[in-house]
């Protein structure tokens, strides 16, 4: 897990690259869409975070900007909507709304779930391994940079794209699909520098 030491395009906190050994899991193929997204409101009448504070930070093209009106309705602001855009991903979901939402997955399909299993955040250890597979690749689909055929990472689109759009090609080593670039997601691990176990031993 993390990234090693020289890697230049690496942020500090996914230093340095360790082992961590993990149980079995499984995780959604798919980012959640704004279509699923919209099931879960109408059923459980849920209110997010930004339709709470009637504001959430939204992309111009430029620059993130805590823009009034933004939800996941309207996550450009209020002139914004989801036309055309049910099988995108959402957006404007903050962390708590992420798990209210897996709260209600697991009312709605208790009866069919596994014994023992439930809906629920991921890690960071379980979501990178998932993106990257059991041999580290530096991306989902291997080592080679990114295009525009992989991802949606260039700033010339300036917004999402269909849930799916780069699959198979951009797809990680378990098949999981939009792994990079679009949208950032959420995992239930708090957001912190890589401690070693020389540093944890000092504790």
């Amino acid at each position: 897990m993390g990234s090693k030491d020289d890697n230049p395009k690496a942020e500090s906190q996914e230093k340095p690259q360790h082992t961590i050994h993990l149980s079995e899991f499984w995780i959604g193929r798919f980012p959640v869409t704004n279509n699923q997204f919209a099931t879960f409101i109408q059923s459980s009448k849920y209110s997010t975070t930004a339709e709470e504070q009637d504001s959430g930070y939204a992309f111009d093209g430029n620059r993130w900007q805590d823009t009034k009106g933004a939800s996941w309705l309207h996550p450009r602001g209020p002139e914004s909507n989801l036309e055309d855009k049910e099988d995108h991903p959402v957006l404007q979901v903050s962390w708590l709304d992420a798990l209210a939402y897996c709260y209600w997955l697991n009312q709605a399909y208790t009866d069919e779930l596994p014994v023992g299993c439930k809906f629920r955040l991921p890690s960071e250890a379980e979501w990178e391994k998932a993106a990257r597979g059991e041999y580290g690749n530096e991306w989902p689909w291997g080592d080679q940079e990114p295009d525009q055929a992989r991802c949606n990472f260039s700033m010339n689109i300036k917004d999402t794209t269909s849930v799916g759009l780069y699959s198979p090609q951009g797809d990680s080593p378990y098949g999981c699909v939009d792994m990079a670039g679009s949208v950032w997601e959420w995992t239930s691990s708090r957001q912190r520098a890589i401690r070693t176990k020389a540093a944890m031993a000092a504790r």
